[in-house]
């Protein structure tokens, strides 16, 4: 028998499975609010949140006005900062992804 129970506050999730003493916080809203609000609702899941032994560098770089011009349109820091909140609440495991 499974003694499965799951209360929520502040919209982090908590559920608790007592047959293998675990207790789980997610957080499904914030997240799904995160990606509508950067047009990312469609995308796929991964395990791995980024492709492994990647180097970033300046030749990464956005080069000709058109391509500086898109990038303008991101609101990078504002992913970033909702990122790293998912880190310290819920997501630890996407740590190093966003730190890179």
């Amino acid at each position: 028998m499974t003694f499965i129970t799951v209360k929520a506050t502040l919209g982090i999730k908590v559920m608790h499975d007592q047959t293998v003493q675990t207790m789980v916080l997610y957080q499904p809203g914030y997240i799904q609010s995160t990606l509508d609000n950067f047009s990312m609702a469609d995308c796929n899941p991964v395990s791995t949140p980024m492709e492994q032994n990647i180097r970033l560098s300046k030749t990464m770089c956005p080069e000709t006005p058109k391509e500086k011009a898109d990038i303008a349109k991101v609101p990078c820091c504002g992913l970033v900062g909702k990122l790293l909140y998912l880190t310290v609440a819920t997501h630890p495991n996407i740590s190093y992804t966003v730190g890179v």
